[in-house]
């Protein structure tokens, strides 16, 4: 199988709100161009790292459409629309493609698991009834099961519009698999990592790229990274793999992840809010300040005045 020769390198954005939970519309359109001026050629809205959970339909519709004039011809736009409902997740991949977003992305239902018969059904019913490209979000840490890649394979088959996958899974066999069964019968199906340290491995494998996180507080780095992996710059490729297993320990100083990695992109210089939606919280001063201390060990300059008082 031929390694991809452009690799991609998304960014599920940050979601910017004010503390009374409203959506802060400047602060959203300055992300983007952090984004865009780092070299970033696609964003992921209203995914895990947007609070997409914390949004109600109206500010995700309001942000839909701020994103969607904002990057219109400037960068690639997927929008999340999975929900536990769904009419609710036709009727918002609807609305994201009507704005011009160029596909969706569907997490599946995910309160009660799912076995593979009831997910291949839900699939089956919701993908005909969405009017373009659709890419499955596989996170089973928050779904609680996986949508495997046979399954995967057996909905490509069936459904053209089925164009893609995010797997936000540790295990890079995985992702290898899905590559290796996906792109056999269909070579144009998009397959990205959801972990930004499987990357190169996810490209190397002959996958399509990564949607990861942590390009909202590196964006430059990690589109340095996507070129060296390109020009086969090895040396490169190793230095920004070295930066990300470093960076990625993020994970340990708190959970849920969205207020780590806002505050952590707030102190490498993005203009916007800490706010987060309820019931989660930004960092206490001691972890904002374990947050400064590992980027800064990672070569990181980090604006220090930020921090809370």
């Amino acid at each position: 199988m031929a390694i991809t020769m452009k690799p991609k390198f998304y960014t599920p954005a940050l979601t910017a709100l004010h503390r009374d939970g409203a959506l802060d519309r400047e602060g959203n359109q300055r992300l983007y161009d952090w984004l865009l001026a780092g070299g970033i050629g696609g964003v992921v809205l209203l995914g895990s790292m947007g609070e997409c959970f914390g949004l109600g339909t109206e500010q995700k519709q309001e942000l839909i459409s701020l994103a969607a004039h904002h990057l219109r011809g400037r960068a690639r736009l997927l929008v999340g629309a999975g929900s536990t409902c769904l009419e609710e997740t036709a009727a918002l991949s609807r609305y994201a493609l009507e704005q011009g977003a160029d596909g969706v992305l569907i997490v599946p239902p995910y309160y009660f698991s799912l076995n593979e018969q009831q997910a291949e059904d839900y699939f089956g019913a919701l993908l005909p009834r969405i009017p373009g490209k659709a890419y499955l979000y596989n996170f089973p840490t928050v779904t609680g099961y996986d949508i495997s890649p046979e399954l995967t394979l057996r909905l490509a088959r069936r459904h053209p519009n089925l164009a893609g996958y995010k797997d936000t899974v540790a295990q890079t066999d995985h992702t290898a698999r899905l590559i290796q069964l996906l792109k056999a019968e269909f070579p144009a199906f998009e397959v990205f990592c959801g972990f930004d340290n499987n990357f190169a491995h996810t490209i190397l494998s002959g996958g399509d790229g990564c949607v990861g996180g942590m390009s909202n507080i590196i964006p430059a780095q990690c589109a340095a990274w996507r070129g060296a992996l390109e020009a086969g710059d090895w040396t490169g490729a190793a230095r920004y793999q070295q930066l990300m297993d470093k960076i990625v320990q993020l994970g340990k100083i708190g959970a849920p992840f969205p207020p780590i990695v806002k505050t952590a992109a707030i102190l490498c210089g993005l203009d916007i809010q800490p706010w987060c939606t309820p019931p989660f919280f930004p960092p206490s001063g001691e972890q904002a300040g374990q947050i400064a201390a590992l980027l800064e060990s990672a070569g990181l300059r980090v604006q220090r005045e930020r921090l809370p008082k």
